[in-house]
């Protein structure tokens, strides 16, 4: 069957506008207030994972600053990616079977926060050890190459010497 023209331009207008539609709707995003220098990359990663019906939720529990990382007197963020959702349907942005996915921004010189460390665990549990926090996580065992039911454990802690997470694990 052959399109005339005049159909064929309605067809192409059409089409046009319904992506354009997509692409606004994908783009829709509620934001936490008082969002820290250097999330919004964070922020526009989460949203693009959302389908194009869907609004990128993102809670404010989301964001926990319980812990001075590095030192330097500013709290520094773990973002806990239970709390970002895709509305209406409600899917999580991030995780699934491996976990929870928690990145760790730590404050920067410029007053900015980098992702110093991101993965994916089932839990986590802080200890102290000599008064610093050394984060414990309970892994999916396909993470450490065993099957999914066997799980592994990791231990992170953050090296000033070394300006970056260290630690053992799987």
């Amino acid at each position: 069957m052959e399109i005339e023209g005049s159909n064929t331009m309605r067809f192409i207008l059409l089409t046009g506008m319904l992506c354009a539609a997509q692409v606004s709707n994908a783009q829709s995003i509620e934001r936490p207030d008082n969002l820290p220098p250097g999330f919004e990359q964070l922020i526009e990663r989460g949203a693009s994972r959302c389908g194009s019906e869907d609004t990128a939720v993102f809670g404010p529990g989301g964001f926990t600053t319980p812990f001075d990382l590095n030192d330097d007197g500013v709290k520094d963020y773990i973002v806990n990616s239970d709390y970002f959702r895709c509305h209406p349907a409600r899917h999580l942005i991030y995780g699934g079977t491996a976990g929870t996915h928690y990145s760790f921004f730590v404050s920067q010189q410029d007053g900015s926060f980098e992702e110093a460390m991101n993965l994916a665990a089932h839990n986590m549990q802080v200890v102290y050890f000599s008064r610093k926090p050394t984060f414990v996580f309970a892994h999916h065992g396909g993470s450490c190459g065993y099957s999914g039911a066997t799980g592994c454990v990791s231990a992170m802690f953050w090296s000033t010497f070394e300006n970056k997470f260290i630690g053992k694990g799987y």
